[in-house]
């Protein structure tokens, strides 16, 4: 009993003093200066027997959240408007498709990619038309249009991601046995990618305009070309990037990293991935150098029971003027300048866990720069998934725990 407890106790202190090491060495010279509760804006958009998946974009003047609801089988999407404060009251949720037959639903449900480009929202989804048919799905429509433009792909599969293609078109990507990939819209061949292949978890995507902000689309201060989509195959057990070389995607291996994950392409080229290990509990960030076989790696922090991770680019005020003309530069070519974004499990006593959607960001204090952390919302129900982007210096996330909330925070500068 003794020697029980002593290990008990033990590995608590080991797990402490491993957080605190991790955050020294993201930091660099700096230190964990504070861990606080974030003072967050909170839009309830949904609630109900939800799907798991829910997904945040970011238009001209709008942000679009989709998610699928298994009472009513159906796809839906809710507009926010743009504006200095998130509503009293969600507007009214807009039905895009039934995705699924009935109850009891398939194991599909809900599975969805989605994109804003050129002010234009596409999702990619899975729809159960029969028992045994699978229909694969792509709806498009203008921000603030009523009505959805809906195509079939085949064959079917699971949907995996969307990538802007140019001015007017985008590369799908989904798992149908091999993974494949289209120019849309077109009557371009499919391409296939990996074969076999079987996707585990979420894809990360990477380039122009896919992290929020003021890209809302390719031409702002990446080169177009600069695309990518990272994705883990189950089979072969690794992390597989397909990067675009002007003419096709290059197929590489991004090694030590793991399904769960989320890619960021800093300003230098070179590629950032956040993954989380599930055997040992670190929060880790890899940096492809540029020599792609060459990846460094840093442990950001340690976490329980992770599903789902955001890599995002962060902004401080500079001397400096960025392309826009505001008094803030986007300083994303050092990983200790990005935000991770992070759920995790806490004992709460009595053989209950506290789920926590937790920011890592970096900030001062007394002159001594290091990492803050912040708890943006906790509960006891489990965090089943969140989308984030950062927007003119305010951090927007849509977290399903529950209910569905769209969350507003202004960042440290």
């Amino acid at each position: 009993m003794v020697k029980t407890r002593f290990l008990f106790l033990f590995n608590r202190a080991l797990f402490s003093c491993l957080m605190v090491c991790s955050l020294v060495a993201l930091a660099g010279c700096g230190v964990l200066r504070r861990s606080e509760r974030a003072d967050a804006e909170a839009l309830l958009l949904a609630k109900g027997r939800l799907g798991p998946q829910a997904s945040l974009v970011r238009t001209a003047g709008s942000f679009v959240a989709v998610y699928s609801d298994r009472e009513t089988t159906g796809l839906y999407e809710v507009e926010i408007p743009a504006s200095d404060h998130l509503p009293k009251a969600a507007p009214a949720a807009k039905l895009i498709d039934r995705i699924d037959m009935g109850p009891p639903l398939g194991s599909t449900f809900g599975e969805h990619a989605m994109i804003a480009h050129r002010d234009t929202v596409t999702v990619l989804y899975i729809a159960r038309a029969t028992e045994d048919k699978l229909i694969l799905k792509v709806a498009s429509h203008d921000a603030g249009a009523a009505a959805w433009t809906v195509d079939a792909l085949e064959p079917a599969g699971n949907p995996v991601a969307i990538l802007p293609a140019g001015p007017d078109h985008l590369d799908l990507f989904w798992a149908a046995g091999p993974l494949l990939r289209v120019t849309y819209p077109g009557a371009g061949s499919v391409d296939s990618l990996a074969d076999p292949f079987t996707l585990a978890d979420r894809a990360g995507t990477f380039g122009p305009g896919l992290y929020g902000g003021d890209a809302l689309d390719t031409g702002t201060g990446q080169a177009p070309g600069e695309r990518g989509v990272t994705v883990y195959d189950s089979i072969s057990r690794a992390l597989l990037l397909f990067r675009w070389n002007g003419f096709s995607y290059d197929k590489s291996q991004i090694d030590g990293a793991g399904p769960v994950h989320s890619s960021l392409l800093l300003s230098d080229g070179r590629l950032a991935v956040l993954s989380w290990n599930p055997l040992t509990r670190r929060l880790e960030v890899l940096v492809q150098g540029q020599i792609p076989s060459r990846t460094s790696k840093a442990l950001v922090t340690v976490s329980e029971g992770t599903s789902t991770v955001a890599l995002l680019p962060s902004v401080f005020a500079t001397d400096q003027t960025s392309n826009n003309g505001s008094a803030a530069s986007r300083t994303n070519d050092r990983i200790d300048r990005l935000l991770y974004l992070y759920d995790d499990a806490r004992s709460a006593g009595g053989g209950r866990l506290q789920h926590e959607l937790s920011l890592l960001a970096p900030g001062s204090g007394w002159g001594i720069r290091g990492y803050h952390k912040y708890v943006l919302q906790s509960g006891e129900d489990p965090i089943e998934s969140f989308s984030a982007l950062e927007d003119s210096g305010w951090l927007y996330v849509l977290v399903h725990q529950g209910d569905l909330k769209l969350l507003r925070w202004k960042l440290p500068a």
